[in-house]
């Protein structure tokens, strides 16, 4: 994975510089455990420095104009779009997604940032009537939206890019500091989306410190989350951490998004060649490394047998393999981890009597 093109300093993107950090992993593709790269690690030290920097600059971002706001993520949007391919190939690289997963992924981060340039416009207050009294006949009261302040986003590996897009995006279209964290598994990608919305902002007329990033493990997360200067965070993850979060952080605002247990329900009248074909699309894309997957699926008995028929039909079509190929549906999950907690549940349902169907 070395012909990769990663854009962007060394270190990490604090205050208005890149500073070095005081360790760093390296990046590894997760089909065949090659190097990508090696990525900063941060600490809690860093974490803090980054929160005093946001906060420096959180009056400046706050006043800054629409039209700086809107520049900035519109620029960011070009530029993503410009390297498109490059992003594409470096999120396989990190994450081992399907490269047709990965694709969807850049498509749905300059969507997002389109819809933030544009909602910036739209961050208005309303007017009220107040004459609903006699002495209020003549009155007319208002309101705005004011920012929060500073915005700690903590994202998850399955869509480093994206996730990331979805806190910094909004928080730079509402006037707020933001500081990411992404996951330790992927960071690459979300530091080059902070290079560029960093040299857009300044570009446009903005403080690059109005957008951060620490790396780094759970005590950068707990000195980023406990911060009762924080005006609100943002994690997407797991539900055991987000839980911790919104305990720690409390009561700062916390937006949580966190693992589901999706379910899919068969009836006794469905369509079952749209049912398993569901099951497959719903269950398999992003590797199964999805929290809106389909992770159970639920069938009437009288028609268990045939939908299974079906459903096993399919899963020989699915392309197991290098994610980088085109035709590939399923690769390999993010770390060894993983994998086996995924192997571990198969053989527990099969120590309890459930029949292997497919693979």
């Amino acid at each position: 994975m070395t012909d990769l093109t990663l854009d962007f300093p060394d270190g990490l993107p604090i205050g208005e510089g890149w500073v070095s950090a005081p360790s760093s992993e390296e990046v590894c593709f997760p089909f065949d455990g090659s190097v990508v790269a090696p990525s900063p690690v941060g600490d809690a030290d860093l974490a803090r420095r980054a929160v005093e920097a946001a906060l420096a600059v959180r009056e400046v971002v706050g006043r800054l104009p629409s039209h700086v706001r809107r520049a900035a993520l519109q620029a960011t949007h070009d530029e993503i779009a410009r390297r498109r391919e490059d992003f594409e190939r470096l999120l396989v690289a990190e994450t081992g997604k399907p490269l047709v997963d990965c694709r969807v992924e850049v498509a749905r981060t300059l969507l997002t940032l389109q819809t933030a340039a544009e909602e910036v416009a739209r961050l208005h207050g309303e007017t009220v009537p107040l004459d609903l009294l006699p002495s209020g006949e003549g009155l007319l009261g208002f309101w705005v939206r004011k920012p929060i302040g500073v915005v700690v986003g903590i994202a998850g590996f399955n869509y480093p890019l994206l996730l990331a897009a979805h806190k910094i995006a909004p928080s730079i279209a509402a006037g707020c500091p933001v500081v990411a964290k992404p996951a330790p598994q992927t960071p690459l990608a979300t530091l080059w989306l902070v290079h560029l919305v960093r040299e857009a902002l300044v570009a446009a007329g903005g403080p690059a410190a109005a957008v951060q990033l620490v790396t780094g493990g759970p005590e950068v997360g707990v000195a980023l989350t406990t911060d009762r200067r924080v005006g609100a965070v943002s994690f997407t993850g797991s539900a055991a951490v987000g839980h911790q979060i919104a305990r720690d952080a409390a009561p700062t605002k916390v937006l949580l998004e966190l693992g589901s247990n999706a379910a899919l329900v068969v009836a006794a009248d469905a369509d079952l060649d749209a049912a398993a074909d569901a099951v497959v699309r719903g269950g398999y894309y992003a590797s199964g490394q999805a929290c809106i997957s389909v992770q159970r699926v639920v069938v009437v008995e009288s028609v268990r047998e045939q939908f299974l028929t079906r459903l096993s039909e399919r899963m020989g079509q699915v392309q197991v393999g290098d994610p980088r190929e085109e035709s590939t549906r399923v690769s390999a999950l993010i770390d060894e981890r993983s994998a086996d907690r995924v192997v571990a549940w198969v053989e527990a349902a099969v120590a309890a009597g459930a029949r292997l169907v497919a693979g």
